[in-house]
């Protein structure tokens, strides 16, 4: 098994870049972490409506790396397992960072969203991807 680089200079300006957007779509300077409207800062919510962030997150290209790396063999279930590990801590810090104060893994662990329901469902047969 060879190692695997989690993470790195691609990583942290990934995170970099994601913490950046999420602090100017709070309102914050880039410098210090914003306070979400309605926190104490004198600003109110526009409306009652309220939302969650409930599904999949896009996956980090090192965590693609190692699903196919994991397929060749490449990979033990382990290590997979631990690269998941960490891409879903790097999801639930993202949204946290945002204001988010309901949140997923990102179903880091998940093929794609529809992974469990068409196993769960009769009648179903999976097809290759096109080559």
């Amino acid at each position: 098994m060879r190692a695997l680089d989690t993470g790195g200079a691609e990583a942290e300006e990934w995170t970099a870049d994601i913490s950046g957007i999420c602090r100017a779509l709070r309102g914050g300077s880039g410098t210090e972490p914003a306070r979400a409207p309605g926190k104490g800062d004198g600003r109110q919510m526009a409306t009652d409506l309220h939302a969650e962030h409930v599904g999949s997150l896009l996956r980090q290209r090192w965590l693609l790396d190692a699903r196919a790396d994991h397929r060749q063999g490449r990979l033990t279930d382990a290590e997979l397992r631990a690269v998941e590990d960490r891409a879903a801590a790097e999801n639930i810090a993202l949204q946290r960072e945002a204001g988010i104060r309901i949140f997923t893994d990102g179903e880091v662990r998940r093929t794609n969203w529809m992974t469990g329901i068409l196993e769960s469902t009769g009648g179903m047969n999976p097809v290759p991807p096109p080559r």
